[in-house]
């Protein structure tokens, strides 16, 4: 059995509302948009990496799950299946390693549906000026399938032989004391983006050759960290540029949200008939992961 895309949704910013909220929120929209609702998700993971209050335990994916109303206390709200729910954190290649592992546990298991919500928005309730990602919350939903020629390939996660983190984010005890939760450090490296756009080139276009994959028909959607990650990633594994999904301009850098966002404007904008979807998330590690979703 094949794992297909069911439904996507993506949330924009809301200061009304925080991280696990929005992250709910997007899930729920996503379900709607496939017909579904909470009853029938099997698997619940989230792969946010940046929390509300820098929460750590319990694990977020458990707050979401609650605001969602999924899986509540059985004695006064009775449901027709239980749902596992964890947290997955890989930087920026969270929903691709989310995709391997869910893609396994549904075959596995003979389970019907996954949804893999995400959100990384900064530890205050406050806007930070400084939190260089844009906040968006995006949800892909991921069902079995018997339709031939549907479904994702093999899924690729790499990270570099040499060490390098390239971004790093943070929390000094030392230095913002009783502050702390509602603080978060961001540093990115000078040479962070021309490093991850030669490691993940260098991936993609090792995964496109070993699975003899022509790029003709290739839709590329990818992470976007700055406003030319994704043009010169395109340029380097030979694609056109009119073959590349481009957010950074509207949404900035959407982090762990990236190819929900990307696969939204594209089904928007009716580019995925008769496409082949490139997806890659590429990160702080340096971290990449790829797969071609036909």
């Amino acid at each position: 059995m094949s794992i297909v895309i069911s439904a996507t949704s993506v949330i924009k910013p809301d200061p009304e509302t925080n991280g696990v909220q929005q992250a709910a929120r997007a899930g729920l929209e996503c379900l709607s948009n496939a017909s579904l609702t909470v009853e029938d998700v099997d698997f619940l993971v989230n792969v946010g990496v940046y929390r509300y209050q820098n929460t750590c335990e319990p694990a977020v994916c458990a707050m979401i799950q609650h605001e969602m109303g999924m899986c509540l206390d059985p004695r006064k709200t009775p449901v027709k299946k239980n749902v596992f729910s964890f947290d997955l954190t890989n930087g920026a290649c969270g929903v691709l390693s989310s995709i391997l592992t869910l893609g396994a546990m549904l075959n596995a298991r003979q389970c019907e549906h996954a949804l893999i919500v995400g959100i990384d928005c900064p530890p205050s309730e406050d806007e930070d000026p400084n939190f260089p990602i844009n906040p968006m919350a995006g949800a892909f939903l991921l069902s079995r399938s018997a339709e031939s020629g549907r479904g994702f390939g093999p899924v690729w996660l790499r990270t570099s032989p040499e060490t390098f983190d390239g971004q790093q984010g943070s929390c000094d005890l030392s230095v913002h004391g009783t502050d702390s939760r509602d603080k978060v450090d961001v540093v990115r490296e000078p040479n962070y983006i021309p490093r991850l756009v030669s490691f993940a080139s260098e991936v993609v276009n090792a995964y496109l050759d070993e699975h003899q994959c022509p790029r003709e028909a290739l839709l590329l959607v990818c992470s976007q960290p700055s406003a030319t990650f994704a043009t010169d990633l395109a340029e380097a594994i030979g694609l056109p540029a009119s073959a590349l999904v481009s957010t950074f301009e509207q949404y900035g850098d959407t982090h762990t949200s990236s190819l929900a966002v990307g696969h939204q404007m594209a089904q928007a904008k009716g580019l995925l008939e008769g496409q082949r979807v490139l997806f890659v998330e590429a990160g702080a590690g340096l971290t990449v992961g790829c797969t071609v979703y036909t």
